[in-house]
Parts: structure tokens; sequence; C-alpha cells
């Protein structure tokens, strides 16, 4: 319930801010966030899945 909350906030701010430095600067930085995320989730899934068959 309360990430939900957080990305409603975090959808305003982009749509309310999204000609301000700032607005770019949180914007770049989410994405920066969401791309590390995926690529450790995608390591981890690999490093898993090679230790299983071994």
């Amino acid at each position: 319930m309360q990430g939900d909350l957080w990305a409603e906030r975090v959808v305003k701010v982009l749509c309310l801010e999204r000609n301000t430095v700032e607005g770019w600067t949180i914007r770049s930085g989410a994405l920066f966030l969401a791309l590390l995320l995926s690529f450790l989730l995608l390591c981890r899934s690999r490093l898993g899945g090679r230790s299983a068959r071994l």
C-alpha cells in the first residue's frame, strides 16, 4: 500500500515538474536506479541459475 502511494507521488512530481531542472534530475535519477535494479536482478538470476545447475 505504501509503495503505491509513493509511486503515485513520484508520478505527480514528474508530471508537475516535467519542464523544470529538478524534475529532469529526479526523472534521470529514477531511470538510472531502475536500470541498476534490473541489471542487478538479471545478474542475480543468472548467477542463481548457474549455481542451481552446478
